[in-house]
């Protein structure tokens, strides 16, 4: 069995739960120099984990559910390209990475299923958008991770500059605005109202082949938000005529010469954001007057029994609160089940991310409710 590094969230491996299942996190670092520093907290965690485990298998059980971790301490490309934080899961049969741009405390959990939490607050907020930088003569492509920018390469042979596209002689003569000299020696402009419809007329053209261009070979392929940095005039002109379903209604009006990425960086986030925000205040208001027709609720038991039933629709978890105690999910009688005592909070995540409800890991101040959680119903429950 070896490792695999993953970005894919939720991971079918979270509904494997072959015991035991072990979720491990600490913190790395991005400077390869202390690079190091990471392999010794890995040593220290891999000693906290073998003691652990001694609970749950047999010494020649333990050697074969650690071995993907000892062959991922001896591999030395992997430890010179860390972020702020790694997360690690792992089963008898399959283990996967995330490389994340998280710090986290180190934690080693080996229970009946995986502790996601630390992640789901991660998830909920990366923002994973393409970026185009036009303006009338070029354009760019970039890609942006939850921080960070990196180019997007286009096949060999497309075009990027409208010269390359429309020619370069015609292009050449509209710069010069048919000038000559006149007196006093003042630029004079021969047929000027002619030359700026003829330039309107081929930088439309230019910004449908653009549109065409990062419509096939990125925003189709790749399916994520396009968010377009231009002028206030591109961006109105090749608006009206884009034919791509992921162009972001919501753009960044800037001149793209020169253009700086760090300060871009946040003008980037600073639309999602905006954008959660508004879904997250939509969500707590639904939640208030759902609250009024008993189609919501915060006691922890109905949440159980409303999670057994598929009758969760939307479930509000408080971020970094714990909650210890009796769960049951399973449909038979409550009293037939084990008193066994589990992170609720973790444990209706797993549970939901199975059902297809929308999870949603709220700041203490943002939370509909002081218990920690809350859900709205699919359907009104029937009468205890």
């Amino acid at each position: 069995m070896s490792y695999q590094i993953t970005q894919t969230f939720p991971h079918p491996l979270f509904n494997d739960l072959k015991k035991p299942c072990i979720s491990i996190f600490f913190s790395t670092h991005r400077n390869p120099n202390e690079s190091q520093k990471d392999i010794i907290t890995f040593k220290n965690v891999l000693k906290e984990l073998e003691k652990k485990l001694v609970d749950f298998s047999t010494r020649s059980e333990v050697k074969k559910i650690i071995q993907p971790l000892i062959d991922l301490q001896q591999d030395q490309p992997f430890w010179q390209n860390n972020h702020e934080g790694i997360a690690i899961y792992l089963n008898q049969d399959a283990c996967i990475i995330y490389r994340l741009p998280v710090a986290f405390e180190t934690q080693v959990h080996v229970h009946d299923n995986y502790y996601i939490l630390p992640l789901i607050q991660y998830f909920q907020h990366r923002i994973m958008c393409d970026v185009l930088v036009l303006s009338k003569t070029d354009f760019s492509l970039m890609t942006y991770d939850t921080g960070y920018t990196s180019a997007l390469e286009l096949p060999e042979g497309v075009h990027t500059n409208i010269k390359d596209v429309l020619g370069d002689e015609k292009i050449s003569a509209y710069l010069a605005h048919g000038s000559y000299g006149g007196a006093g020696g003042h630029a004079m402009y021969h047929g000027h109202k002619d030359i700026n419809n003829e330039m309107d007329k081929d930088v439309d053209k230019y910004f449908r082949y653009v549109d065409a261009v990062v419509n096939k070979h990125i925003s189709a392929q790749r399916q994520r938000p396009l968010i377009l940095v231009a002028l206030p005039e591109q961006q109105s002109i090749f608006r009206q005529l884009s034919d791509n379903q992921y162009l972001h209604e919501k753009g960044i009006e800037q001149s793209t010469q020169n253009i700086d990425e760090k300060r871009l960086l946040p003008l980037i986030k600073s639309i999602f954001v905006n954008d959660f925000r508004v879904k997250i205040m939509a969500r707590i208001d639904q939640y208030h007057q759902a609250k009024g027709k008993n189609l919501a609720t915060d006691h922890h038991h109905d949440i159980a029994k409303a999670a057994r039933f598929n009758n969760i629709k939307t479930l509000f978890i408080e971020n970094q609160r714990n909650i210890i105690g009796h769960l049951n999910l399973s449909a038979t009688n409550e009293e037939d089940q084990p008193k066994k005592k589990k992170d609720i909070l973790n444990a209706l995540v797993l549970f939901g991310m199975q059902q297809g409800v929308e999870i949603l890991s709220l700041n203490t101040a943002d939370m509909p409710t002081k218990n920690g959680v809350a859900v709205i119903h699919r359907f009104k429950p029937k009468s205890q």
